[in-house]
């Protein structure tokens, strides 16, 4: 008897050993959020170091991003449990590797500014995301900045999403036609359910085979109110098959 109930038991123990190593975890999960809070963490205690302080900023933003990017670059194109988690992990790091990049443009505010708001946005958004959803722990007064900026970006968002619909709608009528000079005219209405201010549509006028045939703008000058029907209306003496639009706004 005693003989069968060690045969059972070490059954059972083979059992439940197997059992462990099917659920044992062999992606980055984990050690990817650990890194992250040691990425931050390093970032930020250095843009408060006197190092950072008495250092030329685009040297000492380079070299903050670089802390951040020294924890968490290894985990780009890892493997994950997942798989959600594995694509916010490569999207964080090329935000990261963005802001870096918009450094090479410091000398040249004006794209240095877009390339770096639009990585560090992105940043945020995704930081957001991986302390809401996916655990990551971080310091509350460091965080207060990139989480503002996230409720932001996801605001403007939201306004794009519903903008682009109504874009999609719009279709410009020829109204006047005088001197080779043509007018034409287009009615929109401000769905976001926020005021807009100074919005204004950048058209490309393009022939039968897509070629840009010249360039225009329609402009509402002033507030456009949330709920209000405008119209946009723009002159061109350019001959033109086809017309394509990206718009541009402020939000005070």
């Amino acid at each position: 008897m005693k003989k069968i109930l060690s045969v059972l038991s070490a059954f059972i123990l083979m059992i439940s050993v197997v059992g462990c190593a099917q659920n044992e975890s062999t992606g980055a999960d984990k050690k990817f959020i650990k890194a992250v809070e040691k990425g931050l963490d390093a970032r930020w205690d250095y843009l408060e170091s006197n190092d950072y302080l008495n250092s030329d900023e685009r040297e000492g933003l380079e070299k903050a991003i670089q802390k951040e990017l020294e924890k968490v670059q290894e985990f780009k194109d890892a493997e994950f449990d997942n798989p959600e988690l594995g694509k916010l992990a490569n999207d964080y790091i090329a935000s990261v590797e963005g802001q870096k990049e918009a450094l090479k443009y410091y000398s040249d505010p004006i794209k240095y500014s877009e390339k770096w708001d639009n990585a560090f946005d992105k940043r945020c958004e995704y930081i957001s995301t991986l302390v809401d959803k996916f655990g990551v722990k971080v310091d509350e007064e460091g965080y207060k900045e990139i989480k503002d900026n996230a409720q932001i970006v996801k605001e403007e968002n939201a306004m794009n999403k519903k903008l682009d619909e109504e874009m999609k709608k719009i279709n410009f009528e020829l109204v006047s036609n005088e001197y080779g000079w043509k007018t034409y005219e287009a009615t929109v209405q401000n769905n976001t359910g926020v005021d807009i201010q100074d919005f204004y549509l950048d058209i490309a006028l393009k022939d039968a085979d897509g070629v840009v045939a010249g360039k225009t703008q329609a402009y509402l000058d002033g507030v456009w109110k949330a709920g209000d029907k405008a119209k946009l209306t723009f002159e061109t003496d350019v001959k033109f098959e086809k017309m394509e639009w990206e718009y541009n706004y402020f939000v005070e």
